[in-house]
């Protein structure tokens, strides 16, 4: 069974997304993201999001911080 290799730690009081990958046993501080055109990168997953995506309403809208 694979194990997860990356955390998205997602802050519900103002935009900010830090990203944790597992090192071997550890996980290690990646990047810590503010700015809404910020792009995260998750190659497990064959995927990229910006804050915009992650933070957008239910209609797609982006939400003010």
């Amino acid at each position: 069974m694979r194990s997860i290799t990356t955390y998205l730690i997602v802050r519900q009081d103002i935009e900010e997304v830090t990203v944790l990958r597992r090192e071997g046993e550890r996980l290690e501080l990646s990047e810590v993201h503010e700015a809404a055109d910020a792009v995260i990168h998750l190659p497990e997953a064959g995927i990229a999001v910006t804050l915009a995506d992650i933070y957008a309403d239910e209609t797609g809208a982006a939400t003010e911080g």
